[in-house]
């Protein structure tokens, strides 16, 4: 909920009577910053005077707010990834194919697909596979986002359908109804597999097949398949590699979606010249830095308007879980 005091003093609700004579603020406003629903912090601007905001200051913001969720949410998601990724069981060289990775996505953040290309790259190249495919659930609608070559018959089979319902017979299309891991120890031959599923392993040499969905928050947004011309299936740690390239995946979709919902957000609303500039400047630090900090000390320091000296920003990121703890930003 937006709060907007306009003259803090004749609020008798606001209790935050020693920070005010501190800063000596009259007007103040603080919108949330959400995440799923839920909200993980707040961003405040204040003034000394009595001036409350108008409507387009505060949808500028709101603006604001929803670019350090973005910028929180990527943090999260690479600190989840890079952790995972510290694991002694991992070998060296997995460990470089993700670094390699988290680098194209860190460069890359409103192009999802040169990041397919390179997962699907590494997925084949890790798991000694022969193919590797990565779909997207746009809508009600699986769409074929990456592929590695396999020949030209074997390409012409998958490409002749790069669309499905998300009902059809398709592996990938499976996978993301059920939302678990796929493993077929002979594709061609598996009275499990979707007829269709079938026919494209004969076409593309496949007998090894294993696949899992792309999951966010629980929430199946694509598929990610390896395959090899030899029988017997994918072993378990395979399959918790594969899973990792598929959080790989799951993280350029999200930055390429926040990012661009942002982009048509603020192309919507009527902007100075000063304003596009600040809100340019605050998404090229997302996109240029992890440091959580450098971009939000950014946005608190663009929310304010240069020509308005006396009004002052903050934000405030919630911790934990149970009891969150207040910390300034």
């Amino acid at each position: 909920m937006v709060v907007h005091l306009h003259d803090i003093r004749e609020d008798p609700e606001f209790g935050m009577r020693r920070l005010q004579t501190m800063q000596g603020f009259r007007t103040i406003l603080a919108v949330p910053m959400i995440r799923g629903g839920v909200p993980i912090g707040a961003l405040a601007r204040w003034r000394r005077e009595v001036r409350p905001f108008a409507d387009p200051k505060i949808g500028l913001v709101q603006t604001f707010a929803d670019q350090a969720v973005i910028a929180i949410e990527n943090v999260r998601l690479f600190t989840e990834l890079q952790t995972s990724n510290r694991e002694p069981t991992e070998s060296l060289e997995q460990q470089t194919a993700t670094s390699e990775i988290l680098r194209v996505i860190s460069r890359s953040q409103t192009d999802a697909q040169l990041v397919f290309d390179a997962i699907v790259s590494s997925a084949v190249r890790l798991l000694g596979a022969y193919g590797s495919v990565l779909s997207r659930l746009v809508g009600e609608t699986v769409v074929l986002a990456a592929f590695t070559r396999a020949g030209e018959a074997g390409d012409a089979a998958l490409q002749a359908e790069p669309s499905q319902t998300l009902q059809s017979e398709g592996v990938h299309c499976a996978i993301i109804r059920d939302r678990v891991p796929l493993n077929s120890e002979d594709a061609p031959n598996d009275p499990g597999l979707p007829a269709e599923a079938r026919r494209v392993a004969r076409a593309r040499g496949i007998r090894s097949l294993a696949g899992v969905p792309l999951l966010r928050h629980g929430e199946a947004v694509g598929a990610i398949t390896v395959s090899r011309p030899e029988p017997g299936g994918f072993t378990e740690d395979e399959i918790v590699l594969l899973t990792t390239f598929a959080d790989q995946a799951v993280i350029a979709i999200e930055n390429a979606r926040l990012l661009t919902e942002l982009q048509a957000r603020t192309g919507e609303l009527t902007r100075s010249a000063g304003e596009l500039r600040a809100l340019s400047e605050v998404g090229q630090a997302i996109s240029s830095t992890l440091d959580l900090e450098t971009v939000l000390n950014t946005i608190v320091a663009r929310a304010v308007h240069p020509s308005r000296p006396e009004a002052s920003a903050k934000a405030w990121q919630l911790w934990g879980i149970s009891a969150p703890e207040q910390h300034f930003l």
